[in-house]
């Protein structure tokens, strides 16, 4: 699952549609797997701006 599915999923709008998709899958896992990818993704963003940018970073 990709990011982009991951959002789709958690999003809700366009849920059932992507859900189908993997309908031979059990559904609580299949959202538990996009809950799981959006955790990290915003872990890695914490990570991004705890370094700060370029510019923070050269003076």
């Amino acid at each position: 699952m990709t990011e982009n599915e991951a959002i789709e999923i958690l999003d809700g709008k366009t849920r059932k549609q992507v859900l189908y998709q993997y309908e031979a899958l059990d559904r609580p896992y299949v959202i538990a797997q996009a809950e799981h990818i959006a955790i990290k993704a915003l872990q890695e963003i914490q990570q991004y701006r705890a370094i700060g940018t370029v510019e923070e970073n050269s003076v």
